[in-house]
């Protein structure tokens, strides 16, 4: 019997968060999101600053995208309404 093998989901250089951060930032900017409705979405650079004030990584504007739209935070859910 063949033993199971082991699957590899992404492809890369893992995350510079850990599964834990991630969901903590998921919560973090969602909950402040739908807190208050009125205020402009935050920009991708308030998002890298986030990242760097917050859990002590330092994301590439690019790298922080990737990141956002991996946990369905980009584009944001506004732009997306607006659009539809």
């Amino acid at each position: 019997m063949n033993a199971p093998r082991t699957v590899r989901r992404g492809r890369g250089r893992p995350s510079r968060l850990n599964q834990l951060q991630q969901a903590v930032l998921l919560r973090r900017v969602r909950t402040s999101l739908y807190a208050m409705p009125c205020t402009p979405s935050m920009r991708g650079k308030e998002y890298q600053a986030l990242l760097q004030r917050e859990f002590g990584v330092c994301y590439t504007l690019s790298g922080t995208y990737q990141l956002l739209r991996r946990l369905d935070l980009w584009p944001p859910l506004r732009r997306r309404l607006a659009t539809a």
